[in-house]
């Protein structure tokens, strides 16, 4: 059900987990157990300049010290996003899980928020609420499911761009510079 998690945590490990480097070895045996074994590069200093996005994007798209308020419900998931986006060259306001990220929209350039959050409320429409306080906020969608008719307004348009989850650090950097580029609409 819609809050009470989205059944996508194995499937953003393994994200994670590539993006290191790593792999994912899952071992089950139906009624009994199931084991997950990560395996993890023994150097702590990634690569991301290595594998397939690199043909893509040659350089990783830096911010300027831009104000980003990121709300999304798994502390794990909005952790390493604000990590990632604080690498990137960003200031990152922690907007939690959304109960409170209305009164920290203020003075940001862009809120990035999970479609889905707790307590029967919605990216979606957050972001119509911050949007309504500081028009100039540029938004952008993060999720790993979502009904199509949920994320777009009454003339059949995205009503933001959208980030699949899981997401490399390559596609989160490309991702937010283009939403910062956007023109405000």
């Amino acid at each position: 059900d819609v809050g009470k998690g989205s059944g996508l945590g194995l499937s953003m490990v393994y994200g994670f987990v590539l993006q290191t480097g790593g792999f994912v070895d899952v071992e089950s045996e139906p009624g009994v157990r199931t084991k997950v074994t990560l395996y993890l590069p023994p150097d702590k200093q990634v690569d991301f300049t290595a594998g397939s996005e690199k043909s893509e994007d040659s350089a990783i798209a830096l911010g300027n010290g831009e104000k980003i308020l990121v709300i999304e419900d798994e502390p794990d998931v909005r952790d390493i996003t604000i990590e990632q986006l604080k690498n990137l060259g960003y200031e990152v306001i922690d907007g939690g899980d959304g109960k409170h990220a209305l009164s920290l929209s203020g003075n940001i350039d862009l809120v990035l928020s999970d479609v889905v959050l707790p307590d029967n409320r919605s990216g979606p429409k957050l972001i119509q609420e911050i949007k309504a306080s500081n028009p100039s906020a540029k938004a952008l969608l993060m999720t790993g499911y979502a009904k199509s008719d949920v994320l777009r307004t009454a003339d059949n348009e995205l009503m933001c761009p959208v980030l699949s989850k899981p997401f490399t650090k390559y596609k989160l950097a490309k991702v937010v510079s283009d939403a910062m580029n956007e023109a405000v609409g």
